[in-house]
């Protein structure tokens, strides 16, 4: 009887045991087929995410020197909303919504991630000497967070080879200085991909893998887009330098892109990440119209970043308009570059001062102040107009050419750029911190405050930035009645 007693708890053991190792196997399974979480340990990302591309890795040599560019396979075609049949090149305006374009978690290193959304083809040798896929992503810059100090691989996909092919070892390349702790720990970087030795096809996604091209631990397949050798389509075009977010009126928008419109700019590249329906509803309908290429930031990095990722933005629209434009100047909503010659606009202050050996062009900084101009100005038709911040505010500081650009006021100035001669930039003078860097042979020339300014609308004014007299500037009163009927027609249609 003892012993059938034993034989019983024996038995009820072992069901007990196997019952246990049958949950942990349960448990080992859900936590393959979870996707990558951004506190996630690197190695939980298992086999269960890797595509059956990479079920077998080829490698490939760098293009050596004597190759020709990879430029001269790539045909410029108009943006398609199918990535993957060959390399788009952005040389058309369109809204960008396409389902596969999102950020994405590259890597996680434990409690430090890389992120990326998009990358493009970079063929200036003066630059890179071979040509290079550049990915812009953010990566954690705290050395403490930083827990495995991985090498990062690249492999990249063609129209003609599915397989993907290891390339060669990743370049990072930091594109910001570091802020204090009150403007984030992620940094934007281009990850930069050397291209194959020979290829006969377009590059169309690029994956990053750690510590070996064998590795079969991979990231997510991000889309390239490619460039164009032709001619820019447009003489000067605008990015506005930060995503939009938490913006309600669609008459911001309609009064930033119609004032720059009477001032000779051609071409708008403008960033949503979070707007109201109105303002969605206009800005599709510029985009349809041809002027405004709107591209769905939607970054959703958990991460400390700066204004969601302004660096990030700044960089993406320059290369999005390589050879789109030949002038591309950067700003804020609140901000106006303007022509000071009544009988120049922007293009004609622009190609005026152009030299072959000039990359940027610097506009100085005046804030507007509150100032009455004794004049009748046309009525809002409907409520949902109201009289522009440009038609309130006549009084502007006196500029000093003088200042310094790493003086408070000069660290102000916006700039327009050539988008080929640029490597990294930030929002104010390519002049104004050491990481900013021109391609090989450009430099930086001032417009004079005679010829043009940038006229900030800034609702407070820090006292700390503004010492200077305040002098009457008419320059806008000559716009008023036709920015009013646009402004009317396009919001108080009936």
């Amino acid at each position: 009887m003892g012993s059938s007693k034993v034989k019983t708890m024996l038995g009820f053991v072992l069901f007990l045991l196997w019952l246990t190792f049958m949950m942990l196997l349960v448990s080992i399974s859900k936590k393959r087929q979870t996707v990558t979480g951004v506190h996630q340990d690197l190695h939980q990302i298992e086999l269960p995410t890797v595509p059956k591309e990479f079920s077998s890795i080829t490698q490939h040599s760098p293009r050596p020197s004597s190759e020709p560019s990879v430029s001269s396979s790539i045909k410029t075609t108009p943006v398609t909303s199918n990535p993957t049949s060959k390399a788009t090149i952005a040389t058309t305006v369109y809204h960008n919504a396409l389902p596969d374009v999102s950020w994405v978690p590259l890597w996680s290193e434990n409690t430090s991630q890389l992120w990326g959304e998009r990358a493009y083809i970079d063929d200036r040798a003066a630059v890179h000497k071979n040509p290079v896929v550049v990915l812009i992503g953010f990566k954690e810059s705290r050395a403490e967070r930083v827990r495995n100090g991985y090498r990062w691989f690249c492999h990249i996909t063609y129209s003609k080879n599915v397989t993907p092919i290891c390339t060669g070892l990743v370049n990072i390349d930091q594109l910001e200085y570091q802020f204090a702790n009150n403007h984030g720990w992620s940094l934007p970087s281009f990850f930069i991909c050397p291209l194959t030795a020979s290829i006969d096809d377009h590059p169309l996604k690029v994956a990053l893998t750690a510590n070996s091209c064998k590795s079969r631990l991979h990231s997510h397949l991000i889309p390239i887009t490619g460039t164009s050798k032709s001619k820019p389509l447009k003489t000067v075009g605008i990015c506005l330098h930060k995503a939009l977010f938490g913006l309600t009126d669609p008459q911001l928008i309609i009064q930033f892109i119609e004032t720059h419109k009477l001032f000779g700019v051609s071409l708008f590249t403008i960033y949503i990440q979070e707007v109201s329906n109105g303002v969605r509803d206009i800005l599709y309908r510029y985009s349809q119209e041809g002027i405004v290429d709107v591209v769905e930031w939607r970054i959703n990095i958990t991460m400390d970043v700066r204004d969601y990722g302004q660096v990030g933005v700044i960089h993406d629209c320059l290369y999005r308009n390589k050879n789109r434009v030949k002038f591309l100047g950067f700003l804020d909503i609140d901000e106006l570059f303007v022509p000071k010659n009544q009988r120049k606009q922007l293009p004609e202050v622009l190609e005026g001062a152009d030299k072959p050996h000039l990359g940027s062009f610097r506009f100085s900084h005046v804030f507007m102040h509150n100032g009455s101009y004794e004049s009748s100005l046309q009525e809002p038709v409907c409520s949902k107009v109201h009289v522009p911040v440009y038609f309130q505010r006549y009084k502007r500081s006196n500029y000093d050419e003088s200042v310094g650009v790493y003086d408070k006021l000069g660290s102000k100035t916006k700039i327009f750029v050539k988008p080929n001669a640029i490597v990294r930039m930030g929002r104010h003078s390519m002049r104004l911190r050491p990481i900013h860097k021109f391609a090989p042979g450009f430099n930086e020339f001032a417009i004079p405050g005679h010829m043009g300014l940038l006229f900030h609308y800034r609702h407070i004014i820090d006292g700390k930035y503004e010492r200077r007299p305040l002098v009457k500037d008419l320059t806008m009163s000559q716009f008023r009645d036709d920015l009013m009927d646009t402004i009317n027609s396009k919001l108080c249609v009936t």
